[in-house]
């Protein structure tokens, strides 16, 4: 087994964070819920769509914000996620990452990590596997930690 190894299931909503204690054996560390998870994406706007008036013709033109209310939901909660994960680096409570990510979310969380926490990185899964218990993730991943 890799010496301080963290698992790392996580989606949009919710992350958990796992310390191997041996093959087969995970310990929960820390989880983080997404604070705006049960707001719906209308509500996370700011205001409505700008709009645009020609100075010729009789109409005007509404335009859609290149960043919407989810992609800025789904980042808010990559850059928490990023952040736990350098301080428990900072604190050397890992020395090997696996990452189970849902596949969207996982996108988004590798534009927020910082390089130290990539360099630990042994293996990243494509999978949301947050919500289940850690011997069904040994059963669903296969971990070589």
């Amino acid at each position: 087994m890799k010496e301080k190894a963290w698992v790392v299931t996580v989606n949009a909503e919710k992350a958990k964070f796992y310390r191997v204690i041996r093959v087969g054996e995970l310990e929960e560390v820390a989880s983080l819920v997404h604070p705006e998870m049960n707001k719906r994406p209308i509500d996370l706007e700011a205001d409505s769509l700008g709009r645009n008036n020609p100075r010729v013709g009789n109409g005007s033109n509404t335009y859609q914000p290149k960043t919407t209310a989810k992609d800025k939901k789904d980042q808010l909660f990559a850059k928490m996620v990023s952040e736990e994960l350098d301080r428990a680096l900072t604190n050397r409570a890992f020395q090997n990452l696996y990452i189970i990510s849902e596949p969207h979310f996982l996108g988004v969380l590798k534009k927020e990590l910082s390089s130290q926490v990539e360099g630990k990185i042994d293996r990243v899964f494509t999978k949301d596997l947050v919500e289940q218990n850690p011997n069904q993730i040994w059963d669903l991943v296969p971990l070589v930690c």
